[in-house]
């Protein structure tokens, strides 16, 4: 399932968010997290495993789809991977959950993390 959190979509409404420009995280999170649109940043609902400051090569195209360069989480360990959340990294604005990664739900075993993007894109703006 791959979808967008309301305050994310509150948030590109009014301009708070530029998928190009905004400083976004990615984050890995365990099973023990369930998606649910309506969380917030606030509440710290998010069970992270991996993250990876700064998400390259951003932009938007082909009928506003939100793109991004591969991405790669260093030496990941833990519980089991669920998905990828992306999220503002100043205030936490959730923005995106994406469980449908190849290889997920997966066990991390010290190594990195890569996650190839659709060549589409993540998500539609």
């Amino acid at each position: 399932m791959s979808a967008k959190y309301h305050e994310g979509r509150d948030a590109f409404a009014l301009a708070q968010i530029s998928w190009e420009k905004s400083d976004v995280v990615a984050e890995l999170v365990s099973l023990e997290y369930v998606f649910n649109p309506d969380h917030q940043a606030s509440a710290k609902p998010l069970k992270v495993v991996g993250k990876q400051e700064g998400v390259d090569g951003r932009s938007v195209g082909g009928g506003g789809w939100a793109r991004c360069s591969k991405l790669v989480f260093r030496q990941v360990s833990g519980p089991q991977v669920r998905a990828v959340v992306f999220r503002l990294a100043g205030d936490g604005t959730l923005i995106f959950y994406c469980d449908e990664v190849a290889n997920f739900p997966m066990r991390p075993n010290g190594g990195d993390i890569e996650i190839d993007v659709p060549e589409r894109g993540l998500f539609r703006v």
